[in-house]
């Protein structure tokens, strides 16, 4: 697995060095990913605390929006030392072996939220969850039962007794 500024503080999720190409959003990998991504909500939701199991709903994924592939630009995966010493070449090599990566923009029920998350996909078909998914809608009141007592939870969070949308 590849490494983008990550000792800077720089995670892969927003890394300047990656290039994307879109994806089909039914494509085996990317539905994977994207129900590993909701499996990771759940596990927060429903195994860290008895307020957050008693309170919020287990989630859905409901439909995939958007995937795109991503991968480090040709320099990077064959980049192999520089000479710091003398003339400051760079010397590249062969391609590096990686997983595929993805970042999946979905929807999950109930409440309709909206998650961005980036996964890494091996040739086994394992999918590994950043867990720093985020969430690109309003949670709004969603999460009230838990809100003031499980703040990190709130954007996974839907209480079980929100009335559901009309």
């Amino acid at each position: 697995m590849f490494v983008c500024f990550s000792q800077q503080g720089v995670d892969d999720h927003w890394c300047p060095c990656l290039e994307f190409t879109e994806v089909n959003a039914s494509s085996k990998d990317v539905i994977g990913g994207a129900e590993m991504a909701v499996k990771y909500i759940n596990d927060v939701i429903l195994s860290r605390t008895e307020l957050l199991r008693g309170s919020c709903a287990k989630v859905q994924l409901k439909k995939i929006l958007k995937a795109v592939s991503y991968r480090p630009n040709d320099k990077l995966r064959r980049f192999s030392s520089t000479n710091q010493d003398s003339d400051r070449a760079v010397n590249f090599g062969e391609p590096t072996p990686d997983s595929s990566h993805y970042r999946i923009n979905f929807m999950t029920t109930p409440g309709d939220a909206l998650f961005e998350a980036s996964v890494a996909v091996r040739d086994d078909h394992k999918v590994k969850v950043n867990p720093f998914i985020s969430r690109t809608n309003v949670y709004g009141n969603q999460p009230s039962c838990i809100s003031r007592k499980e703040p990190y939870a709130r954007k996974f969070c839907y209480c079980k007794d929100m009335k559901a949308p009309v």
